[in-house]
Protein backbone atom coordinates (compact mmCIF):
# COMPACT_ATOMS: atom_id res chain seq x y z
CA UNK A 1 0.00 0.00 0.00
CA UNK A 2 1.40 3.43 -0.92
CA UNK A 3 1.96 5.88 1.88
CA UNK A 4 -0.78 8.15 3.07
CA UNK A 5 -0.67 11.47 4.83
CA UNK A 6 -2.41 11.60 8.16
CA UNK A 7 -3.72 14.70 9.85
CA UNK A 8 -2.37 15.50 13.29
CA UNK A 9 -2.57 18.51 15.57
CA UNK A 10 0.93 19.60 14.52
CA UNK A 11 -0.66 20.70 11.23
CA UNK A 12 -3.33 22.83 12.91
CA UNK A 13 -3.29 26.56 12.15
CA UNK A 14 -5.75 27.05 15.05
CA UNK A 15 -8.60 27.97 12.73
CA UNK A 16 -11.36 25.36 12.64
CA UNK A 17 -12.56 26.22 9.14
CA UNK A 18 -9.11 26.16 7.54
CA UNK A 19 -8.03 23.10 9.54
CA UNK A 20 -11.13 21.30 8.25
CA UNK A 21 -10.26 22.28 4.70
CA UNK A 22 -6.67 21.14 5.15
CA UNK A 23 -7.94 17.81 6.48
CA UNK A 24 -10.14 17.44 3.41
CA UNK A 25 -7.14 18.17 1.16
CA UNK A 26 -5.30 15.38 2.98
CA UNK A 27 -8.28 13.11 2.25
CA UNK A 28 -8.19 14.04 -1.44
CA UNK A 29 -4.47 13.28 -1.58
CA UNK A 30 -5.02 9.97 0.21
CA UNK A 31 -7.66 9.09 -2.38
CA UNK A 32 -4.93 9.41 -5.02
CA UNK A 33 -2.70 7.08 -2.99
CA UNK A 34 -5.51 4.53 -2.79
CA UNK A 35 -6.15 4.78 -6.53
CA UNK A 36 -2.48 4.08 -7.29
CA UNK A 37 -3.15 0.40 -6.68
CA UNK A 38 -6.48 0.27 -8.49
CA UNK A 39 -5.35 0.21 -12.11
CA UNK A 40 -8.81 -0.52 -13.44
CA UNK A 41 -10.26 2.71 -12.05
CA UNK A 42 -9.25 5.35 -14.61
CA UNK A 43 -12.64 7.07 -14.30
CA UNK A 44 -12.18 7.26 -10.54
CA UNK A 45 -8.73 8.81 -11.05
CA UNK A 46 -10.19 11.42 -13.40
CA UNK A 47 -12.89 12.27 -10.86
CA UNK A 48 -10.35 12.47 -8.03
CA UNK A 49 -8.10 14.78 -10.04
CA UNK A 50 -10.99 17.06 -10.96
CA UNK A 51 -12.10 17.11 -7.35
CA UNK A 52 -8.61 18.03 -6.23
CA UNK A 53 -8.31 20.83 -8.79
CA UNK A 54 -11.70 22.25 -7.84
CA UNK A 55 -11.18 22.06 -4.10
CA UNK A 56 -7.72 23.63 -4.23
CA UNK A 57 -9.31 26.69 -5.85
CA UNK A 58 -12.01 26.85 -3.18
CA UNK A 59 -9.58 26.38 -0.32
CA UNK A 60 -7.05 28.94 -1.52
CA UNK A 61 -9.78 31.52 -2.05
CA UNK A 62 -11.14 30.95 1.47
CA UNK A 63 -7.70 30.93 3.05
CA UNK A 64 -6.60 34.09 1.26
CA UNK A 65 -9.64 35.92 2.63
CA UNK A 66 -8.28 35.37 6.14
CA UNK A 67 -5.00 37.10 5.54
CA UNK A 68 -5.69 39.55 2.74
CA UNK A 69 -4.43 42.36 5.03
CA UNK A 70 -1.19 40.54 5.91
CA UNK A 71 1.88 42.42 4.63
CA UNK A 72 3.09 39.30 2.80
CA UNK A 73 -0.31 38.51 1.24
CA UNK A 74 0.93 38.83 -2.35
CA UNK A 75 3.82 36.43 -1.72
CA UNK A 76 1.52 33.84 -0.19
CA UNK A 77 -0.99 34.17 -3.01
CA UNK A 78 1.86 33.62 -5.51
CA UNK A 79 2.79 30.40 -3.70
CA UNK A 80 -0.78 29.22 -4.14
CA UNK A 81 -0.80 30.16 -7.82
CA UNK A 82 2.51 28.35 -8.35
CA UNK A 83 1.10 25.24 -6.70
CA UNK A 84 -1.97 25.34 -8.94
CA UNK A 85 0.23 25.71 -12.01
CA UNK A 86 2.52 22.86 -10.93
CA UNK A 87 -0.40 20.61 -10.03
CA UNK A 88 -2.08 21.26 -13.37
CA UNK A 89 1.21 20.46 -15.12
CA UNK A 90 1.55 17.21 -13.19
CA UNK A 91 -2.03 16.28 -14.02
CA UNK A 92 -1.45 17.02 -17.71
CA UNK A 93 1.70 14.87 -17.62
CA UNK A 94 -0.27 12.08 -15.94
CA UNK A 95 -2.93 12.19 -18.67
CA UNK A 96 -0.21 12.09 -21.35
CA UNK A 97 1.25 9.01 -19.68
CA UNK A 98 4.55 10.64 -18.79
CA UNK A 99 3.93 10.75 -15.04
CA UNK A 100 2.78 8.06 -12.63
CA UNK A 101 -0.08 8.76 -10.23
CA UNK A 102 2.15 8.05 -7.24
CA UNK A 103 4.45 10.90 -8.31
CA UNK A 104 1.50 13.28 -8.45
CA UNK A 105 0.22 12.12 -5.05
CA UNK A 106 3.69 12.50 -3.52
CA UNK A 107 4.04 16.01 -4.92
CA UNK A 108 0.64 17.10 -3.59
CA UNK A 109 1.14 15.48 -0.17
CA UNK A 110 4.65 16.84 0.33
CA UNK A 111 3.65 20.33 -0.80
CA UNK A 112 0.62 20.41 1.49
CA UNK A 113 2.55 19.31 4.56
CA UNK A 114 5.41 21.73 3.94
CA UNK A 115 3.13 24.63 3.08
CA UNK A 116 0.84 24.13 6.07
CA UNK A 117 3.60 23.63 8.63
CA UNK A 118 5.92 26.38 7.42
CA UNK A 119 3.87 29.04 5.62
CA UNK A 120 0.23 28.77 6.72
CA UNK A 121 1.05 28.27 10.39
CA UNK A 122 3.19 31.44 10.40
CA UNK A 123 0.51 33.51 8.68
CA UNK A 124 -2.15 32.40 11.13
CA UNK A 125 0.17 33.02 14.10
CA UNK A 126 0.76 36.53 12.74
CA UNK A 127 -2.98 37.09 12.42
CA UNK A 128 -3.62 35.83 15.97
CA UNK A 129 -0.89 38.06 17.44
CA UNK A 130 -2.25 41.16 15.70
CA UNK A 131 -5.78 40.72 17.03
Amino acid sequence: MPKQINWSEEYSVKNDSIDGQHQYLFDLCNTLYILVEQTESEQSVKQALLGLQDYIQIHFSDEENYYKDHPMFTDHKELHQDFIKQTNGYIADYHKGSLRLIELADFVGDWLINHITIIDSQYFRDIASSE
